[in-house]
């Protein structure tokens, strides 16, 4: 049985995928859910390093980009071919008693060990049966030791957010009393896009508000998003919050979750960040 995911954080681009994938299946009349994957620590561990991607059977089949419905069945169908003609099961004509055949994104559903050496092209036991460890050993290697690696980053995340977080409660920080506060929140896994529009939004700022940052009508932070945070603002991902404070509090906000769906447009990107930002800012004296 194949399975198909969409990876991504929840962006209307990762919803767009969704639909374009879901669309494709009906088309080739396969009866195979199409499951949303939006934890970004599942992200790395399935190799996912850029969203909204498309999975199958545990392979990235693109990433970064929403295609037509018949580029989408393409790939599901060359994905599936290659399964069946190349998976881990070979070119075995004997169903498995027990489910069938090749399940290909996690080894044979089969119980029972092959009938020969060669049945799943694993060699003796292999991914369809006990014993000695086949050709799927190494790749179960590989996902464990990259899972223990994403969690070993993450604890050494945590530690250095618990020691800058100790070292906060020494340090007085100013509280905006009047003007805008464009705030990129960090939250979850930090990935190349996640990196990049953070560069984005800190060139278009400099580039278009050189004045309000410099006389303090304008301040632009990247932080990592506490949990206070992330349930005021209703935050799934890394977010753009863009504030207005009047009196020491925050007057209004505003999300930009326009930055997820612009990202691989720098130009459009940009100006949709600066048109946002200059609204609140041209209303501070």
């Amino acid at each position: 049985m194949n399975t198909i995911q969409v990876y991504g954080p929840g962006c209307a681009k990762c919803a767009s995928l969704a639909e374009v994938t879901k669309q494709a299946v009906q088309e080739l009349q396969w009866d195979v859910p199409v499951k949303k994957v939006t934890d970004p620590m599942l992200f790395a561990s399935a190799g996912v390093l850029v969203t909204p991607a498309l999975v199958m059977n545990g392979k990235v089949l693109l990433s970064g980009k929403v295609p037509s419905v018949e580029a989408v069945k393409g790939l599901l169908q060359e994905a599936d071919g290659a399964c069946q003609q190349g998976g881990c099961c070979g070119s075995r004509e004997e169903k498995a008693e027990s489910s069938g055949g090749c399940a290909c994104s996690g080894g044979c559903d089969r119980k029972e060990p092959a009938e020969s050496a060669g049945g799943c092209g694993c060699g003796e036991g292999g991914c369809c049966g006990g014993g000695k460890p086949g050709c799927g050993g190494w790749k179960k290697a590989v996902v464990w030791i990259a899972a223990v690696l994403v969690l070993l980053a993450v604890v050494k995340l945590v530690n250095r957010s618990g020691k800058e977080s100790a070292g906060a409660d020494t340090v007085a920080v100013p509280v905006m009393q009047e003007g805008v506060e464009a705030v990129y929140y960090q939250y979850g896994a930090r990935c190349p896009t996640c990196v990049k529009m953070e560069g984005w939004i800190k060139e278009a700022l400099e580039g278009s508000f050189a004045d309000a940052l410099k006389d303090g009508r304008l301040v632009f932070r990247s932080i990592p998003a506490d949990a206070e945070t992330v349930r005021h603002y209703g935050m799934t991902t890394k977010s753009l919050i863009v504030s207005n404070r009047k009196q020491g509090k925050e007057a209004d906000w505003k999300n930009l979750e326009r930055i997820w769906d612009l990202n691989g447009d720098e130009a459009a990107f940009k100006e949709y960040v600066v048109q946002e930002v200059r609204k609140q800012v041209d209303g501070v004296k």
